[in-house]
């Protein structure tokens, strides 16, 4: 073999070593599906901005305002097709709370009617969330008890009840779920997730919360949530229900210090805690990761929520929302209030492409 060969030779194994190198550090989609999240190893994207109206987005938007009596305030609220459940503050002349009511708001004759009703001074009533037939709420006092009102039946029943903790529940495709804290470990949290067609519950141990709101959210059938190992590693998981068995692991460095996550079928989407004008989003189709920076129109990503392949965006500090197409990566302006007409915004979990926001005692109605 001649020098010149050799040389040639040689640097063919040096440049293979470099690639091998190089694809061992990106991370990729093992068999198992587990993914390993780098900041480092990301696809930046900055959205544009969409000249068009934000019905080219959506089919439909209506503004409904709920009437409510005088000396109520509006509490929790959901929403199915048509049918808005809100809870709703009845006060005294001293500002005391009478009584709170459950009541349906119906989008399309603008009526409404009372489900229930608590008792002056006795509890404290939140989490509104709705599924098929099936509408629950919290009731707060000396403990906390989960209420599960049939629609059809117009019946209610007590499911659970503890004494030592708010729950933050959510409702979906047959599953209610929620967090508490784990009786066998004072440090711990489980997930606790509730069938509500056959009544039976399932756990899943060393849950990671990295603030008091955060929910177990379901989106079309995927089942998302954080859990924290014994040395301290946070994964996050997008487990797939029903006929949907794929389930996916995300291990997140810890100085991420991950704050919000929720997912669909196709995407898992995660906040950092010091990230605060960017999403993170992991494609499950391609297993890649994208970092989504919105500070060029978005101050202060307040809160998001996506349905399909539309992201809603509440911006808490110019007062806007916005919706952002994933695919499209164009990002649409939906609404902007003044900054004397300060009334938060409060989203909906969304249901079956629709999203919804509070805003005072109205609520704002996208259809997809």
């Amino acid at each position: 073999m001649t020098k010149k060969l050799i040389i040639v030779f040689t640097s063919i194994i040096i440049l293979f070593f470099f690639f091998f190198i190089l694809l061992s550090n990106h991370k990729t989609k093992n068999v198992d599906g587990k993914y390993e999240f780098n900041l480092n190893d990301l696809i930046l994207v900055t959205p544009k901005l969409s000249k068009g109206t934000v019905l080219d987005h959506f089919n439909k938007i209506t503004l409904n305002d709920l009437n409510l009596p005088n000396n109520t305030s509006m509490g929790d609220y959901c929403f199915d097709g048509d049918n808005v459940y809100v809870s709703v503050d009845f006060y005294g002349n001293f500002g005391e709370v009478k009584k709170t009511q459950v009541i349906n708001y119906n989008l399309k004759n603008h009526q409404y009617n009372v489900l229930y009703e608590t008792k002056e001074g006795l509890h404290g009533l939140a989490e509104l969330s709705v599924s098929g037939n099936y509408l629950f709420w919290e009731e707060e006092g000396n403990y906390t008890r989960i209420i599960k009102y049939d629609l059809t039946k117009k019946q209610f029943e007590k499911i659970y009840e503890i004494n030592f903790a708010p729950l933050l529940i959510e409702a979906n495709n047959n599953l209610l779920t929620w967090f508490e804290p784990d009786k066998r470990n004072t440090s711990g949290l489980i997930l606790k997730i509730y069938n509500f067609n056959d009544n039976t519950t399932e756990e899943r141990n060393n849950i990671y919360i990295p603030h008091t709101y955060l929910r177990a959210i379901i989106n079309e059938d995927y089942l998302t949530y954080l859990q924290k190992d014994a040395a301290g590693n946070i994964y996050l998981h997008s487990e797939g229900l029903g006929n949907k068995k794929d389930t996916l692991s995300i291990k997140i460095p810890e100085e991420f210090e991950p704050f919000s996550v929720e997912g669909n079928q196709q995407f898992v989407i995660f906040r950092g805690k010091y990230f605060n004008q960017e999403l993170f989003i992991l494609n499950k189709k391609n297993g890649k990761f994208y970092k989504i920076d919105f500070s060029k129109y978005v101050k202060n990503l307040f809160s998001y929520k996506i349905q399909g392949d539309r992201i809603l965006l509440i911006d808490s500090t110019s007062h806007n929302a916005f919706i952002y197409n994933i695919k499209t990566n164009r990002l649409a302006k939906l609404l902007q209030m003044t900054s004397m007409d300060s009334k938060p915004f409060v989203l909906d979990k969304g249901h079956k492409g629709k999203f919804g926001i509070r805003y005072g005692d109205s609520i704002l109605y996208i259809e997809k």
